[in-house]
């Protein structure tokens, strides 16, 4: 009898506690919020882009740069698996939103991320499924960032790869 009654006041203090944390949440979201952009931490104009690189001709020099209709400097790419605590991605100058986006886009194998930069923060973003540019085939251990005119070229199994002359 004493347990049931004690299951019973873990019960009460549970749904207090939960209906205090409810009535707070709004201020407490809105500060949080306030002090994130308050130091550059969030970036509305962050946007998803389509790339169509499902019709990009295999064997041919491509840019990104020639699918975007803004002025971005610089891309940075990531693979499948990428582990998002390295210090250059936990350095990149993005959104909470898109950073965690990001976390999340990372464990799936069909995918990778391209992030479109201005001057070191993040304007944009796409998602490119790996059929149809696989960008996981390109040696990431020395190199992410690339500048918006780096060009690349897709062999005939759609892997892209840094075209040097």
């Amino acid at each position: 009898m004493g347990n049931y009654k004690l299951g019973y006041k873990a019960i009460i203090v549970i749904f207090v506690i939960a209906l205090v944390s409810a009535s707070c949440s709004k201020n407490i979201k809105e500060d949080i919020y306030f002090a994130l952009n308050e130091y550059g931490l969030i970036h509305p104009q962050e946007t998803a882009l389509e790339l169509p690189l499902n019709k990009q001709p295999v064997e041919q020099v491509f840019a990104i740069k020639e699918f975007c209709t803004e002025d971005y400097d610089s891309i940075f790419v990531l693979p499948p698996y990428y582990y998002t605590k390295q210090t250059d991605f936990a350095n990149l100058n993005m959104s909470y939103k898109l950073r965690s986006k990001c976390d999340y886009i990372v464990k799936f194998d069909t995918f990778s991320t391209i992030l479109f930069m201005t001057k070191g923060k993040i304007k944009a973003y796409a998602v490119i499924k790996r059929s149809d540019a696989d960008f996981a085939t390109i040696d990431f251990e020395k190199q992410h960032l690339f500048p918006i005119e780096q060009q690349f070229i897709l062999d005939k199994e759609r892997n892209v790869h840094i075209y040097n002359k």
